[in-house]
């Protein structure tokens, strides 16, 4: 017998029909309803087609459930290795790899799902618990992956990314450690996979987007009983950076062509926005925000679906818009042209990245530049 034999389970010949189990893997029951419980029912299959979970993980030890997005770069680096060492983790191991895409629409998440080839959660169950299993597991960068008992539906390791990158690039030889828990992490039998028993709805209603904050000075809403993290819906966010945008375009039209006779608006739009700003970096979008307020009511107008994402890291990308609407101002005043120019455009630039591509230019400042250099922990290397 192998060292992985010896260190597994038996080499007793599979008694499962659905698909054998590696000869190296003890034989798992048949009854999976707890991952079909957290995962929900039904999956995507790699053709494409609609499955049930119990179906799909039905002949595995363990299920990969990897967290990735097309948007992603570093997903873009990892899938490939990922998906080259699939078929020697189902042999060897009994993993079955199972996708998370992380992608903000349905069309996003169908184009990434036909091109890495992966059975996948369905759409509708990544929504609702992308806010849960991020919290849960403490999941703050992707890629990710998170290996999971396919019996109990507990988890065996938070992160396998790395040892997976290193079975890609030695071969059959990481194998041996590929089930060794590191130190620190808990294992299987005390760690239960959270349940979607306390899963936010993906649409909720206008007076929970507008009100449904435990504290007036929340970032954002405690979308999980006795959560202490918070989120906001990235639509409204989106549709405000939207509006900020228009009132940029408002003042370069004035500046540049006299749109509006010869009326200095700076002045008079700067307090609306300075107070919008301050409002949002302290309290959130609402229920002081007067843009963050017209976002959170137009997507409920338009029955957006609700996209949970981080609160807290947008309150340093706002603060940067109050200190450049100042700029505005004071150099608008002074007529310093040329900083006034470079702010304004700053501005729209910023307001534009996020609207239309939701690129976060604070965040993007906060994780590469600022907590290098003090030390501090980044929010998120992509967006869950």
């Amino acid at each position: 017998r192998s060292s992985l034999e010896r260190k597994h389970g038996s080499s007793d010949p599979p008694t499962r029909s659905v698909r054998a189990l590696p000869s190296s893997m003890a034989v798992v029951p048949l009854n999976c309803d707890a991952l079909s419980v957290m995962l929900g029912p039904h999956c995507i299959a790699a053709d494409g087609e609609t499955v049930e979970t119990t179906d799909l993980v039905q002949g595995s030890r363990y299920v990969a459930l990897c967290f990735s997005a097309s948007y992603c770069k570093h997903c873009a680096h990892f899938m490939p290795k990922f998906q080259a060492v699939v078929p020697l983790l189902r042999q060897r191991l009994g993993v079955e790899p199972l996708l998370f895409c992380n992608d903000a629409t349905e069309e996003a998440y169908a184009g990434y799902l036909k091109k890495t080839g992966l059975p996948a959660l369905a759409w509708d169950a990544t929504q609702v618990m992308k806010p849960i299993l991020r919290e849960a597991w403490r999941i703050s960068t992707i890629p990710h992956v998170v290996l999971l008992d396919s019996m109990s539906g507990a988890v065996v390791q938070l992160n396998v990314r790395f040892k997976i990158e290193a079975l890609n690039d030695v071969g059959e030889a990481a194998l041996e450690k590929f089930l060794d828990a590191p130190k620190g992490v808990i294992t299987t039998a005390l760690a239960p996979a959270p349940a979607l028993t306390t899963s936010p709805k993906p649409k909720v209603s206008l007076g929970y987007r507008l009100f449904g904050k435990s504290s007036l000075f929340d970032m954002g809403h405690k979308v999980s009983a006795g959560s202490e993290d918070q989120f906001m819906d990235e639509q409204s966010v989106r549709i405000r950076a939207g509006l900020l945008h228009l009132t940029s375009w408002t003042i370069i039209l004035q500046h540049f062509f006299k749109a509006f006779g010869d009326v200095n608006l700076v002045p008079i739009i700067f307090p609306l926005v300075s107070f919008e700003f301050f409002t949002s970096a302290m309290f959130g979008l609402t229920p002081f925000s007067p843009y963050g307020v017209a976002g959170n009511l137009i997507a409920h107008t338009l029955r957006l679906h609700v996209d949970w994402k981080p609160a807290r890291p947008k309150r340093f990308s706002w603060f940067i818009g109050l200190g450049l609407a100042s700029v505005c101002l004071t150099a608008n005043l002074l007529e310093v042209t040329w900083l006034f120019r470079v702010a304004l455009f700053s501005c729209w630039t910023a307001t534009w990245l996020e609207a239309a591509c939701g690129f976060c230019v604070g965040c993007f400042i906060w994780n590469h530049i600022l907590t290098p250099a003090l030390g501090l922990k980044a929010c998120e290397e992509c967006k869950m």
